[in-house]
């Protein structure tokens, strides 16, 4: 059933997506959201360096700058005064039972913590987190070590504890199963993998959607089962996957001048027109803007006071609309590794406000 599959290299940004399937390879070159998260990453170091200018080159956007200010605060505010280092030989890390050493975004050394800045949703990062840890405990002869997940776009922080005796046994677990692989399973990293095409899970998954699709059906029946409704949506998922992955391909053939896919065609949808403020400050008065202004969004709001150098008034920030949304969710299995890990592991989310 796997034949047609590569496997992903077991690094520690790999295990929590491995944990989940072990058939998880990451998609060369990544994506747009990997790109912003990495602009992120050193935006955020290169606070911390004694010469900012040896920094690795980035192009921060402004929406972005709050995210990062924020970051660069809540760790200063955890390390108590001690010194953060960011600098990538430093924070390089020799793992055993890796073959590539792994990277902490910050380290603090004299409180025996590192910390890591992650953007976007919150995901599982205990077992990647619990890597850095054991090679860090290696590294400074301490059997105890603590970390430290910043989510800075959500502004929520992350404690996780490790012990290394049981850190090393749950890496080891991690091994075994990695090197003894089971069959594709379904996960939300699914639309991440680079197996994905291939997966024979998906494909059965795509055809079972498929087969519904051309036959007359009981839809009743299907929606008052809560079984048979989840797989019919993983069913639907992975068929939304593979259109948009066709969608894209055929796009690009029709770029080139080719058919690309009978039955569609390509066209140009016209981007939104807008009017910069200092522009338009030059023939009207700022009374007249204001008034057609009811509201900015957080993040400008934020932008401005740091470049007021005032702090934000937590109390005038409101929510409207909002919405509910299915996420897919499936229940881990549990493995030797991670039943070892969670006796190990504690997780404190404090205010981040």
């Amino acid at each position: 059933m796997t034949d047609v599959l590569k496997q992903g290299d077991f690094r520690p940004s790999n295990l929590d997506k491995l944990a989940e399937c072990p058939w998880f390879r990451s998609t060369p070159g990544g994506n747009e959201a990997a790109a912003r998260g990495t602009t992120i990453d050193l935006a955020f170091r290169s606070h911390f360096l004694a010469n900012p200018e040896s920094s690795e080159p980035f192009c921060l956007a402004d929406e972005d700058k709050p995210a990062v200010e924020w970051a660069v605060e809540k760790a200063c505010e955890l390390a108590g005064g001690q010194t953060i280092v960011t600098d990538k030989d430093v924070c390089k890390v020799d793992i055993p039972n890796f073959n590539k050493p792994g990277e902490v975004d910050a380290l603090v050394s004299e409180k025996y913590m590192h910390i890591d800045v992650k953007s976007g949703q919150k995901h599982d990062y205990r077992l990647q987190q619990s890597a850095y840890a054991l090679g860090l405990m290696d590294r400074f002869v301490n059997p105890r070590w603590t970390a430290f997940i910043l989510y800075c776009d959500l502004r929520e922080v992350e404690h996780l504890t490790f012990d290394c005796e049981k850190v090393s046994r749950a890496i080891e677990d991690a091994k075994e199963e990695y090197e003894a692989p089971k069959d594709p399973t379904v996960n939300e990293y699914c639309g991440w993998c680079a197996n994905f095409e291939e997966c024979p899970t998906q494909r059965q998954l795509a055809s079972s959607a498929l087969a519904v699709a051309e036959r007359e059906i009981d839809f009743e029946p299907i929606l008052s089962d809560p079984q048979r409704l989840g797989k019919f949506l993983d069913a639907c998922k992975a068929v939304e996957e593979f259109k948009e992955r066709a969608k894209e391909y055929a796009k690009l053939e029709m770029l080139k001048g080719n058919v690309g896919a009978e039955g569609w065609k390509l066209t140009n949808r016209r981007g939104s027109e807008y009017v910069s403020t200092r522009e338009a400050l030059k023939h009207l008065p700022a009374e007249a803007i204001l008034d057609t202004i009811i509201t900015i969004s957080r993040g400008q709001y934020e932008m401005a006071c740091m470049d007021a150098n005032v702090m934000p008034e937590p109390k005038i920030i409101q929510q409207h609309g909002g919405s509910y949304y299915l996420r897919q969710t499936k229940p881990k299995k549990s493995t030797k590794g991670e039943q070892t890990l969670g006796t190990g592991t504690e997780v404190n989310q404090p205010d981040s406000d």
